[in-house]
This record gives structure tokens, C-alpha cells and sequence, in this order.
């Protein structure tokens, strides 16, 4: 578990596998989700800083997203795709 709110990176692969990761976030609406999503300017600046290296955080699929708790939809509205 890790506060990402602190500096980190991403270790090299060092394989030729896919690297699978399952990043759970929860965050106040008041914290700038932005750096999150393609197609922002903070986005943008975290990829030019990694030389262009991108990151993606793919949405989450509607038909996961119906199948949630109603409870747990408002924390994840977000980032449904489109």
C-alpha cells in the first residue's frame, strides 16, 4: 500500500512480460485527479517529463461499472468510459 501523494517511479521491467498492476485510488473531489486522465495539461507534463513515455490508465469498462455496489459508484463515476 502506498500514499500517492509521495514522490515514486516505476522500476524497469526487466522482462519481456507483461507487467499487470491493479491500482485502486480513492481520493477527495477537492484532490487534482487530472494527472490521471489522457487529454489534460498535467498529463501531458508528467508524460514530456518521462520522455514521452506514457502511462495509461485505462477507463473502467460501463458493464464493470453497472455491476458495482450503488454505493460505490459515486467514488468511481469518474472514470467510466465513454
Amino acid at each position: 500500500m502506498l500514499d500517492t501523494r509521495l514522490w515514486h517511479a516505476i522500476a524497469p521491467s526487466v522482462t519481456s512480460d507483461d507487467r499487470v498492476a491493479v491500482i485502486v485510488r480513492y481520493a477527495p473531489w477537492w484532490l487534482n485527479l487530472d494527472p490521471l486522465r489522457p487529454g489534460t495539461i498535467d498529463r501531458a507534463d508528467i508524460v514530456e517529463a518521462n520522455n514521452g513515455v506514457e502511462s495509461p490508465v485505462p477507463p473502467l469498462p460501463r458493464d464493470v461499472f453497472d455491476r458495482l455496489p450503488a454505493e460505490v459508484k459515486p467514488l468511481l463515476h469518474y472514470s467510466v468510459e465513454r
